[in-house]
Protein backbone atom coordinates (compact mmCIF):
# COMPACT_ATOMS: atom_id res chain seq x y z
CA UNK A 1 0.00 0.00 0.00
CA UNK A 2 1.13 3.22 -0.85
CA UNK A 3 0.82 5.98 1.85
CA UNK A 4 -0.49 9.40 1.28
CA UNK A 5 1.92 11.45 -0.73
CA UNK A 6 1.71 14.08 1.46
CA UNK A 7 3.88 12.60 4.40
CA UNK A 8 6.17 10.65 2.29
CA UNK A 9 9.65 11.61 2.82
CA UNK A 10 11.69 9.23 0.31
CA UNK A 11 11.45 6.14 -1.87
CA UNK A 12 13.75 3.26 -0.83
CA UNK A 13 15.10 0.69 -2.43
CA UNK A 14 17.20 -2.17 -1.15
CA UNK A 15 17.65 -4.25 -5.00
CA UNK A 16 19.92 -7.30 -3.38
CA UNK A 17 16.58 -8.01 -1.16
CA UNK A 18 14.12 -7.49 -2.75
CA UNK A 19 12.34 -5.58 -6.28
CA UNK A 20 9.99 -3.05 -3.92
CA UNK A 21 9.50 0.16 -3.52
CA UNK A 22 9.42 0.84 0.10
CA UNK A 23 8.50 4.23 1.04
CA UNK A 24 9.46 6.52 4.47
CA UNK A 25 7.67 8.65 5.70
CA UNK A 26 8.08 11.03 9.34
CA UNK A 27 7.86 9.36 12.53
CA UNK A 28 8.38 6.45 13.82
CA UNK A 29 4.87 5.95 16.09
CA UNK A 30 2.31 2.93 15.28
CA UNK A 31 0.30 5.44 13.06
CA UNK A 32 3.34 6.33 10.75
CA UNK A 33 4.96 2.67 10.69
CA UNK A 34 1.14 1.66 9.66
CA UNK A 35 1.90 4.03 6.30
CA UNK A 36 5.54 2.81 5.87
CA UNK A 37 8.78 2.72 6.71
CA UNK A 38 9.55 5.29 9.58
CA UNK A 39 12.11 8.19 9.70
CA UNK A 40 13.17 8.71 13.45
CA UNK A 41 12.84 12.84 13.47
CA UNK A 42 15.55 13.93 15.47
CA UNK A 43 17.80 12.08 13.12
CA UNK A 44 19.14 13.64 9.71
CA UNK A 45 17.23 13.47 6.69
CA UNK A 46 18.44 11.06 3.85
CA UNK A 47 21.06 13.36 2.43
CA UNK A 48 21.85 15.48 5.16
CA UNK A 49 24.94 15.86 7.13
CA UNK A 50 24.72 13.04 10.05
CA UNK A 51 23.00 9.54 10.44
CA UNK A 52 19.37 9.00 9.48
CA UNK A 53 17.77 6.81 11.23
CA UNK A 54 14.72 4.67 9.72
CA UNK A 55 12.25 1.82 11.56
CA UNK A 56 10.13 -0.42 10.48
CA UNK A 57 8.45 -3.98 10.99
CA UNK A 58 9.61 -7.66 9.99
CA UNK A 59 6.16 -9.41 10.29
CA UNK A 60 3.89 -6.66 10.91
CA UNK A 61 2.30 -3.37 9.18
CA UNK A 62 3.18 -4.85 5.17
CA UNK A 63 6.32 -5.97 6.90
CA UNK A 64 8.50 -3.80 4.79
CA UNK A 65 12.21 -5.17 7.08
CA UNK A 66 10.53 -9.10 6.55
CA UNK A 67 13.93 -9.66 4.02
CA UNK A 68 16.66 -7.15 6.22
CA UNK A 69 18.23 -9.63 7.31
CA UNK A 70 19.28 -10.64 4.03
CA UNK A 71 21.68 -7.38 3.53
CA UNK A 72 25.49 -8.48 3.75
CA UNK A 73 28.15 -5.54 3.94
CA UNK A 74 28.94 -4.30 0.35
CA UNK A 75 25.08 -4.13 -0.44
CA UNK A 76 23.23 -1.25 -1.89
CA UNK A 77 20.71 0.78 -0.25
CA UNK A 78 19.04 3.70 -2.64
CA UNK A 79 16.85 6.21 -1.34
CA UNK A 80 15.43 8.76 -3.62
CA UNK A 81 13.64 11.86 -1.47
CA UNK A 82 10.80 14.01 -2.76
CA UNK A 83 12.69 17.00 -3.71
CA UNK A 84 15.04 15.09 -6.24
CA UNK A 85 17.78 13.79 -4.08
CA UNK A 86 19.20 10.14 -5.30
CA UNK A 87 21.57 8.72 -2.65
CA UNK A 88 23.51 5.31 -2.40
CA UNK A 89 24.56 4.07 0.82
CA UNK A 90 26.40 0.64 1.44
CA UNK A 91 25.86 -1.24 4.37
CA UNK A 92 28.63 -1.96 6.63
CA UNK A 93 26.82 -3.66 9.08
CA UNK A 94 23.39 -4.39 10.74
CA UNK A 95 21.66 -4.69 14.04
CA UNK A 96 18.03 -6.32 14.41
CA UNK A 97 16.65 -5.56 17.64
CA UNK A 98 13.77 -6.91 20.09
CA UNK A 99 10.29 -4.94 20.34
Amino acid sequence: MKPDKSIVLAALHMPTVNNTTLYVVAGVGMASLKQGVGHYPATALPGQFGNAALAGHRTTYGAPFEDIDRLKPGDPIIIDTVNDGHYEYIVDSSEIVLP
